[in-house]
């Protein structure tokens, strides 16, 4: 298994964001395929980041909590600040939000080398590039199959 090539079990032509795409975009597509997260290309198909569930969640901009006010969401009322906060983040691009500098692996490399990056990294995703053009992405919900498919 060591040297199995990652180019054979990635995911080919995966979905994928745009740094100008609404948040509220990304939400619907990560809910609907069931996803965690997305590689973010430009429209050469060159990886310029990517974005994740924890993007949304950990950034400068968070949906705003507090203990007094639950935000209109759950049908309570909030002040005029918190519901302006509200509309900066339904108006965010996925650019604002995604890491820029993504863990990525080569074609060439295995899944072996793939796995351990993953589990060293604590990745979800990691994208799959070829001179800097996205090829595919593996996830980890990919290598679990093939481990246990292996293991009978």
């Amino acid at each position: 298994m060591n040297k199995i090539p990652i180019s054979d079990f990635m995911q080919r032509d995966p979905v994928t964001a745009k740094p100008d795409m609404p948040l509220i975009e990304l939400v619907s597509i990560l809910r609907a395929g069931g996803r965690r997260g997305l590689p973010v290309t430009d429209d050469d198909n060159r990886l310029v980041g990517v974005v994740s569930e924890t993007d949304l969640f950990l950034k400068e901009h968070p949906v705003p909590f507090s203990t007094e006010k639950v935000p209109s969401l759950l049908g309570q009322v909030i002040d005029k600040q918190q519901v302006d906060q509200v509309n900066r983040v339904r108006e965010m691009k996925v650019g604002q939000v995604m890491t820029q500098r993504a863990v990525t692996v080569r074609e060439d490399a295995t899944l072996e080398e793939t796995a351990l990056l993953m589990c060293e990294r604590h990745l979800s995703m990691v994208p799959v590039v070829s001179d800097g053009v996205l090829v595919g992405v593996v996830r980890r919900s990919d290598i679990l199959a093939i481990l246990y498919r292996d293991q009978g």
